[in-house]
């Protein structure tokens, strides 16, 4: 399972005046994989959207998606770590969720840290990491 995220998973933050918001996302050309993975591993708390055309060959592109809190996709990763520098990623993505469940987001400083931590979110950035992670 993990091997599929350290590949093709995505970590964001999205970060608007009114709201900021942790997801994950999952791509795989064959939706059936998607489904399986959602239904199986992540007990359905995503919705598989479907039939992008992505590229010349318009192939067709399904994602996996969902906004995160405590669900067992956290856990999955706990349980199962993954093994490629996305593990990184998933640190400081599930650091912005546990600051979002904890309301840190709705106050000042809360959310300059979370600006913070979301400007270095896909950064693999290991050595002298400005976050000391």
């Amino acid at each position: 399972m993990t091997g599929f995220i350290d590949g093709d998973g995505s970590f964001y933050v999205s970060i608007s005046p009114r709201q900021i918001s942790a997801r994950f996302s999952l791509g795989q050309k064959n939706r059936e994989i998607l489904d399986i993975i959602n239904n199986n591993f992540f007990n359905n708390v995503g919705k598989v959207n479907g039939g992008l055309n992505i590229g010349k060959k318009q192939s067709t592109y399904y994602i996996l998606c969902f906004y995160c809190s405590k669900t067992v996709f956290v856990d999955n990763f706990m349980k199962f770590p993954l093994a490629t520098k996305k593990r990184i990623a998933f640190t400081r993505w599930y650091k912005i969720v546990k600051m979002i469940e904890n309301k840190e987001h709705l106050t000042v400083e809360g959310r300059l840290k979370i600006e913070k931590i979301g400007k270095y979110l896909n950064k693999n950035v290991i050595e002298s990491d400005p976050l000391g992670d």
